[in-house]
């Protein structure tokens, strides 16, 4: 499957992974039907085993008003960090980014290099690695910190 996500509600947020060639309906996994999912958690998407993507203008056009629609509940701006982005999918992180803006769609997308960052961004304990599944925790040296 080219998407799997966990609600981890200890952190408030969903967890995506994405793999593979990515096409317009993988993105429509609908975590909001999670019975542990509630409307202003953050969103953590690993594009980092993305290999291509296969989806349009009109195509992103409407999976980002399906989740405007979905979304009316949100009071807040939401975080939608973006883990790992390989260069193949810059071009639609882009496109994501500027429909996004233009629908008023109330997330606040930034791209990370590792899960440190996403601790870092989302003010979370270090030891909150340990809640992401084991191949996401490959970076958790950079979170240990010796005092002299």
């Amino acid at each position: 499957m080219p998407v799997t996500f966990e609600v981890i509600p200890a952190l408030s947020l969903v967890h995506y992974v994405y793999s593979g060639n990515i096409t317009v309906d993988d993105p429509q996994i609908n975590s909001y039907d999670h019975p542990l999912y509630h409307f202003d958690m953050a969103e953590v998407a690993d594009v980092s085993r993305v290999s291509g993507y296969d989806i349009g203008f009109g195509e992103m056009r409407n999976f980002i008003t399906r989740s405007r629609e979905q979304q009316t509940k949100v009071m807040r701006e939401t975080p939608l960090l973006v883990v790992g982005t390989p260069h193949q999918m810059q071009a639609g992180i882009d496109l994501y980014s500027g429909l996004a803006s233009a629908i008023s769609v109330p997330y606040v997308l930034q791209q990370v290099a590792g899960y440190p960052e996403v601790l870092a961004l989302l003010d979370l304990p270090s030891e909150s690695i340990g809640l992401f599944p084991e191949d996401c925790q490959t970076e958790a040296h950079l979170l240990t910190h010796l005092s002299s």
